[in-house]
């Protein structure tokens, strides 16, 4: 790993994880039930494909090594695609507060400059307190956007469990791992109804 990212990785280590039997599909227990896409490895495979796209639209490749590593997908991208409905964007997540502070302040260096983080044809559409957005604003047909999620960080248990509002959204996929996680999530799609995060 080149050294000036090294640091934003310091106190960060993988999560261990046992293998589990995780079942071909998730059967839909409710006629009220919002999932049309019940087979786990086609959910699992298009959240693998929405990131290597992101990653694809990388310049640098040092900074595509760091998000490869630092990053996962989360929300409401996952809950979509098992709701057979459009996807609007892609929501990526920092491991760490430090990997999050480090995107943001590497994104005011160089927004302006022509030491390109992401291809040419990739705008910046939304800047935020809470998350920088990006998309190809010249394909056609459209691209999804894709959003760093800039305003916290940490491990996808904590991020999504104690942090999202509703649990129709609480799924995450991380790539360093290939590890997806739609429990919650497929439990309150399977009910059709909105359940809130006590949590939060």
């Amino acid at each position: 790993m080149n050294t000036y990212l090294s640091h934003i990785f310091d106190g960060y280590q993988p999560v261990a994880r046992t293998k589990q039997d995780i079942p071909k599909t998730y059967a839909i227990v409710d006629k009220k039930s919002l999932v049309k896409v019940t087979d786990f490895q086609e959910i699992k495979a298009y959240q693998k494909q929405s990131f290597d796209y992101i990653l694809d639209q990388i310049e640098d490749p040092n900074i595509k090594g760091f998000i490869a590593n630092q990053c996962y997908l989360a929300g409401g991208c996952i809950r979509n695609f098992i709701m057979g409905i459009p996807v609007k964007d892609l929501d990526i997540y920092f491991r760490t507060e430090k990997g999050a502070s480090f995107f943001r302040d590497l994104w005011i260096k160089r927004k302006y400059s022509s030491d390109l983080i992401f291809k040419r044809d990739i705008s910046c559409v939304a800047d935020t307190y809470n998350a920088l957005t990006f998309k190809d604003i010249e394909a056609q047909p459209a691209e999804i956007p894709f959003q760093f999620v800039i305003k916290t960080g940490g491990t996808p248990e904590r991020v999504v469990f104690e942090t999202f509002d509703f649990e129709n959204c609480m799924g995450w996929y991380d790539p360093v791992s290939d590890t997806i996680d739609i429990s919650v999530m497929m439990k309150s799609l399977n009910s059709g109804e909105l359940v809130y995060n006590p949590k939060t």
